[in-house]
């Protein structure tokens, strides 16, 4: 993959787009996911559907620019509204700080800020797993999951959102870390992609932030957020980045 010139994609002009605006028209576009490859999945029905909001209490890893699209969304709420939504942010947040560490990690850092560091290139599948599993039995609700257990941004919702569809039954996830779930195999992750041109752009490991913790996140990174970019060249580094995404997903895993 060509490298990204960050001097010919930026763009002092007004009519440029920030991150955020970016992944908004990312995630608007028709370009739907759609399964890597034919499989016994395709012949079953999804059973995801409004009001099944197990997986809203996942842990969900969001890349710069969805998380500055969340923020900016928020921001835009009515005031009543934006306020409920980012009590419930901080809500989280306090959670998060105050929960309990897994018993059998390894690492004695508080879980809370262990959720800050999931870049970390320390971290191994293994320690993503814990973590994982651990956010999921403190049993959070997404800060935008109604009382109805659907998404109140359903048309606004991060990649990995419209990614995760499963044809196992509904009830299995209510625990996916006790059940098989069968997750349909998706040939790009946008939120892979972005959170892969973000990086070169802002010349960063790669980030990825907890959904529940982005909105403060990206409020902390004022700067980057309303940075402005060339629409065009933005869009041309994205599609590389997609396909380099998708042609590692082609790859079959390495032999252990």
């Amino acid at each position: 993959m060509a490298d990204v010139s960050t001097d010919a994609i930026f763009s002092s002009e007004r009519s440029g787009l920030t991150l955020g605006e970016f992944a908004r028209e990312v995630l608007s576009s028709e370009c739907e996911a759609r399964p890597s490859a034919p499989s016994d999945q395709d012949q079953k029905p999804v059973t995801c559907g409004k009001g099944c909001g197990a997986c809203c209490r996942q842990l969900v890893t969001v890349s710069p620019a969805e998380a500055f699209a969340v923020a900016d969304l928020v921001d835009s709420l009515p005031e009543c509204r934006r306020r409920e939504v980012e009590a419930r942010f901080t809500e989280v947040e306090i959670r998060l700080g105050e929960a309990s560490q897994d018993s059998n990690a390894i690492d004695e850092t508080p879980f809370g800020e262990r959720l800050l560091k999931l870049d970390d290139p320390a971290l191994d599948d293994e320690a993503h797993y814990c973590i994982a599993r651990e956010y999921f039995s403190l049993q959070i609700p997404c800060p935008f999951l109604g009382s109805d257990e659907a998404c109140s941004i359903y048309a606004d919702r991060p990649a990995p959102c419209r990614e995760y569809l499963v044809t196992s039954r509904a009830e299995c996830c209510n625990d996916p870390f006790a059940n098989e779930i069968d997750v349909v195999p998706v040939s790009i992750s946008r939120s892979e992609a972005m959170g892969s041109l973000c990086a070169c752009l802002l010349k960063t490991e790669v980030q990825l932030i907890p959904l529940s913790l982005c909105l403060a996140w990206a409020r902390s990174h004022r700067a980057d957020r309303r940075r402005r970019w060339d629409a065009e060249r933005l869009e041309y580094n994205f599609a590389l980045h997609s396909e380099a995404v998708a042609a590692a997903r082609s790859m079959p895993p390495r032999d252990s």
